[in-house]
């Protein structure tokens, strides 16, 4: 795994269904990113087992984030079959969604 010096740091999330309000509502994935071509090089997330968070990083790990996420939702809607499916699908899609805007707010150069 990378040291972080130029790695970027990105989250996805959902609302966990039937979830009380704060932090224990939502499921989070974080990702560290290498930023030349936006490459997953580390991936945790909050689903409660060890397993399930190897099946993620999995799935994550050197992919680009810059590109479409079909190829990662389809892996996980055929291949993840918990009960906490939806909530994982809407995350992936979150991160990919908050990496290409992060990704095009870093094009744009310093604010």
């Amino acid at each position: 795994m990378s040291s972080g010096a130029e790695t970027i740091l990105l989250t996805g999330q959902a609302r966990l269904p039937g979830a009380g309000e704060g932090p224990s509502g939502v499921l989070t994935i974080t990702v560290q990113v290498e930023p030349r071509h936006w490459t997953v090089v580390a991936a945790d997330c909050t689903l409660p087992t060890d397993v399930e968070r190897a099946f993620i990083r999995r799935h994550l790990v050197g992919r680009s984030l810059l590109e479409p996420p079909d190829a990662v939702i389809e892996a996980l809607t055929r291949h993840y079959q918990a009960s906490n499916k939806r909530p994982v699908l809407a995350a992936v899609r979150d991160l990919f969604r908050n990496a290409s805007l992060a990704a095009a707010g870093d094009a744009a150069g310093p604010g």
